[in-house]
């Protein structure tokens, strides 16, 4: 009795009288994407340059990128400011102005002939504070390298052996290759063997000269190239991201690219304007009109920027307010607004501090001018929070703050589920698959009250033999969101007259 794969059997050519069981495939399942990966566009002290980093959160970045810094564009610090309105899961992408330099020491010998150098792995800060010693090893007649690096777990290469100058040749395939299934390569250095044929000299020896490459670092640095290799913003491709920002730009002149970057993946672009921006509503507005930014995947914060508690120093420090936009948004799920939540670990604004309080035609103004700001009060309580719930958009269908994430988090997961059904026959079982498939994603979505309603059409209705003959399969989508509450309007009577 064959039992065969029902994709595969070729039931037109049987000729042998037997039972046959054929094993189906069920129809593929939609999957929802994740909404939550946040990227993040800036200098840091450790880490490759234009190459996404997956972090978790603060202590995963200083190991990654190094401790914070109290300056613009700095990674570490805000991943902990965002951290502190939810945000989990990053993809960091460090870059530097060129002149970024490895640390790096030169182990000699009495001559003196260099013996072995040992060079931090990445460019910056953090690699002086990498220490290599050179002892005995566990075995007689060896040697042992320890690499030390702050307060993160030594690396140990022991029991390396050798006599002349192979011995520093072998120190060096150890560190760079690692030793067997033991003990793999080194994370904090690279080694190259000198000509010395000297006994190795032990003891430590500190790593010193490393550079962050941060002086003239620029909003074009930042923003990067879309060619390969890709640098800077354009790293984030294929990266996940749905919401990213490059970390206190105020540049306007790399909006119009960043929108086009958001809209080409599908993520929204976290904007802002330039430190002090409150005191001039009107030209905020006309900033933004003037970059050519009116897009749902793009919101624009008011150059009102905000003051944290920096746990690494105990000092407030002032930053700009996408950290807390971003973070929250990446955190919430993709239904849910960002109008009047609640925001994490900010102490103050610069509004706040001047005694500045935003009326009501101030907010009138921003709304209307698709910008976005963060206001202590909140409709909800004396909390900050964003006060306007918009993106950029002039459009009011699609304005809301949440529309984006919703949008992409629909389209895209549509987009990677609907693949297996590409190369298939288009049969009218087939259609009814695909129809399935798109049907039970969106109404667990409905379920899980992300949404309101939805209606799918896939069959010969919208499918005709004309195009079927082209290779085409249409799903026609309608999906209703759930609408955000702006306005919560009580109509109240009362006195000793009214009538129940």
């Amino acid at each position: 009795m064959p039992v065969l794969s029902a994709n595969k059997a070729n039931l037109t050519g049987l000729s042998v009288p037997d039972p046959y069981v054929l094993i189906g495939t069920p129809p593929p399942e939609i999957n929802g994407i994740s909404s939550n990966i946040l990227g993040i566009v800036g200098v840091a002290s450790w880490g490759p340059l234009n190459a996404p980093m997956t972090v978790g959160g603060p202590t995963d970045a200083v190991q990654k990128v190094g401790s914070p810094q109290n300056r613009l564009h700095d990674l570490a610090s805000a991943v902990q400011f965002s951290n502190q309105n939810g945000a989990t899961d990053f993809r960091l992408v460090r870059v530097s102005d060129g002149t970024d330099v490895a640390a790096s020491v030169i182990v000699n010998d009495t001559v003196p002939t260099p013996q072995i150098t040992f060079t931090a792995k990445y460019t910056g800060i953090a690699g002086n504070s990498i220490t290599a010693t050179i002892g005995n090893g566990s075995k007689s007649g060896t040697f042992k390298i320890t690499i030390t690096m702050g307060s993160q777990v030594p690396e140990v290469f022991d029991n390396i052996s050798g006599t002349g100058n192979a011995v520093f040749t072998a120190m060096a395939d150890a560190i760079n290759n690692g030793q067997s299934g033991l003990r793999g390569p080194s994370n904090f250095v690279v080694a190259t063997a000198g000509a010395s044929t000297a006994a190795p000299v032990t003891g430590t020896n500190d790593l010193t000269g490393g550079t962050d490459g941060t002086t003239s670092i620029s909003s074009t640095n930042l923003l990067g190239s879309d060619t390969s290799p890709r640098t800077g913003l354009y790293a984030l491709r294929s990266s996940g991201v749905r919401v990213a920002y490059l970390a206190d730009n105020s540049d306007n002149t790399t909006w119009a690219a960043e929108m086009a970057f958001g809209d080409s993946i599908g993520c929204e672009m976290v904007l802002v304007g330039p430190s002090g921006e409150y005191t001039n509503i009107t030209t905020a507005v006309s900033n933004r009109q003037t970059a050519g930014i009116d897009d749902y995947n793009v919101a624009v914060l008011l150059g009102d920027w905000l003051y944290f508690n920096d746990p690494a120093t105990g000092v407030p420090r002032m930053t700009s307010p996408q950290h807390a936009y971003a973070g929250l948004r990446s955190a919430l799920a993709p239904q849910d607004a960002v109008l009047n939540k609640r925001m994490g670990g900010i102490i103050g604004s610069q509004s706040s501090e001047a005694g500045y309080v935003y009326s009501d035609a101030d907010i009138s103004q921003l709304v209307d001018g698709g910008l976005e700001v963060i206001t202590n009060p909140n409709p909800g309580g004396t909390y900050f929070g964003a006060r306007c719930g918009v993106n950029s958009s002039s459009d009011a269908a699609i304005r809301q703050d949440n529309y984006a994430t919703l949008t992409n988090y629909i389209a895209y997961s549509m987009d990677g589920g609907i693949g297996p059904y590409i190369g298939l026959l288009q049969s009218a079982t087939v259609q009814g698959e695909a129809k399935a498939t798109l049907e039970h994603f969106l109404q667990n979505m409905q379920d899980a009250g992300q949404i309101e309603a939805f209606t799918v059409i896939l069959g010969s209705s919208n499918n005709p033999q004309s195009s079927v003959a082209l290779g085409y399969m249409k799903a026609a989508v309608r999906v209703t969101y759930l609408g955000v509450i702006r306005y919560f309007v009580v109509d109240f009577l009362g006195g000793p007259t009214v009538v129940q």
